[in-house]
């Protein structure tokens, strides 16, 4: 049982790992040092109002599902008139929503 419990604190800092990534693909784009240090943030917050490890994660992965990078298809806006050209991840998105909108999806 000891063994267990060891490895389960060992684990802790991979599981963290594993919800920044998550939230990686969830935003549509890579997080920046800034939306990494935020989650971790949150988390480090949690444990140290007490919360155990599991609910500090679970929180912090709640905090994901409910940020607006996940919900709403946001785009990076540039300052500057008229158009301009879009990055490949912007224009993969746009492409997920177009296709998953369709009435003529093939069954």
């Amino acid at each position: 049982m000891e063994t267990f419990r060891r490895w389960q604190i060992a684990t802790q800092p991979q599981q963290l790992n594993a919800v920044l990534q998550f939230a990686d693909n969830a935003y549509r784009h890579p997080l920046s040092q800034q939306e990494q240090d935020a989650l971790k943030e949150t988390y480090y917050k949690l444990r140290k109002s007490g919360l155990p490890h599991d609910s500090a994660i679970h929180l912090t992965l709640a905090s994901v599902l409910v940020a607006p990078e996940f919900l709403y298809r946001v785009e990076n806006t540039r300052p500057g008139a008229g158009s301009l050209p879009i990055s490949q991840l912007e224009l993969a998105s746009r492409l997920s929503y177009f296709l998953w909108s369709s009435d003529r999806m093939p069954s």
